[in-house]
């Protein structure tokens, strides 16, 4: 999925603060939650 510019912003903030040791186990989550986002941000400007 294309992600707006300030999605992927999110994304890369949030993946920032997570600790080094956490990262790999949550940027996943992370990612899925963004997308899930993206997807009801799209949702919301089609209404």
């Amino acid at each position: 999925m294309e992600w707006k510019k300030n999605i992927e912003e999110m994304y890369g903030t949030n993946t920032e603060q997570v600790p080094e040791a956490f990262r790999a186990a949550v940027k996943p989550m992370l990612r899925e939650a963004a997308d899930k986002t993206e997807k009801k941000i799209k949702e919301v400007l089609r209404d």
